[in-house]
């Protein structure tokens, strides 16, 4: 093997290994606060490898929730950087 194919083996094992680690999924819930009252909104929930933790209220729309762990799932994105994506995201 050349050094050029065993960089490329590599990388596909590590993305590989991204990828199906941490798997994101669409929370509905139900928040309140003084200015609104009672509303339904969306969190993000992250497991994998031991890890599960969720975001709480990141979107009032479903689909906008779902488009972001969607992103999320298909990128193989820890949950290191997910706060960053969504500040990235969304207004």
């Amino acid at each position: 093997m050349t050094k050029g194919e065993q960089n490329t083996s590599a990388k596909m094992d590590i993305r590989g290994t991204d990828t199906s680690v941490w798997r994101y999924h669409v929370v509905p819930e139900t928040a309140q606060s003084p200015e609104l009252g009672r509303y339904h909104t969306y969190g993000i929930r992250v497991e994998g490898a031991g890890y599960d933790r969720t975001t709480h209220d990141v979107a009032v729309s479903r689909e906008t929730a779902a488009r972001i762990a969607a992103l999320c799932n298909r990128n193989g994105l820890s949950p290191v950087h997910f706060r960053d994506i969504l500040d990235d995201l969304l207004p």
